[in-house]
């Protein structure tokens, strides 16, 4: 119980992130990334979503110009926030240029030796819930014929959110067996170490603001499958 009451302290702290002031006399630019909680909320934690909705809409009103990540989101925040296309500017997300710079290779393969990897797996990163649809990739992943998960491993990699525990359960059932390798938390130069050491990358994700690790898996050449 008393865990259980810290995360949640610690989800609602996170969510006063979508704070943004009122300024009477300096003006307020705010990044709102999506309108997910809005459009699917089936697809939002539902302990904080009301709340969340409720700071994103206060953002909304309170922002003098606001900042969309994509132009896939503008849409919905004009629909679901009712912000006027006026106000809205597109910033792509991007990637630091060290992405783009391959590791050393006995620097890799230490990595993937520590976590039980061989080079070619199939690789995904994000958070675990439900938008992610991991768990049809991971039923699409024991479909395959046994010729090709014996030569490619799936590899998710992700601390769990909130939503799945079926899927979380699954994954841990599996982590004896090292076909299918889940972990949980990696530090940057790690991470970096296993898109370079991954033959192919897999983001079967139903809604996102932007999707980032598309394109850090771009950046090292990887192959996309969504």
């Amino acid at each position: 119980p008393f865990a259980a009451a810290v995360e949640r302290e610690i989800d609602v702290y996170h969510a006063t992130d979508y704070l943004v002031p009122k300024l009477a006399r300096t003006p307020v630019v705010a990044t709102l990334y999506d309108a997910i909680p809005l459009t699917n909320p089936e697809w939002a934690n539902p302990r904080l979503r009301a709340l969340k909705n409720w700071l994103l809409k206060r953002c909304a009103l309170s922002a003098d110009a606001v900042i969309a990540i994509s132009n896939a989101a503008v849409g919905d925040l004009v629909a679901h926030y009712r912000i006027p296309p006026a106000r809205i500017r597109v910033i792509p997300l991007g990637v630091d240029t060290r992405w783009f710079e391959r590791p050393r290779d006995d620097r890799v393969d230490a990595t993937l030796h520590a976590h039980g990897l061989a080079r070619g797996y199939f690789l995904h990163v994000g958070t675990l819930q439900p938008r992610k649809n991991l768990d049809a990739l991971v039923t699409a992943y024991e479909r395959l014929p046994s010729a090709v998960r014996d030569a490619r491993q799936l590899v998710l990699v992700g601390k769990y959110g909130w939503g799945v525990a079926g899927l979380r359960d699954r994954l841990l059932s599996k982590r004896t067996g090292g076909r299918i390798v889940w972990l949980d938390y990696l530090t940057r130069d790690v991470l970096q170490d296993l898109y370079y050491g991954a033959g192919g990358f897999v983001f079967p994700s139903l809604a996102e603001g932007f999707g980032l690790p598309v394109i850090e898996a771009l950046a090292v050449g990887l192959p996309v499958f969504v």
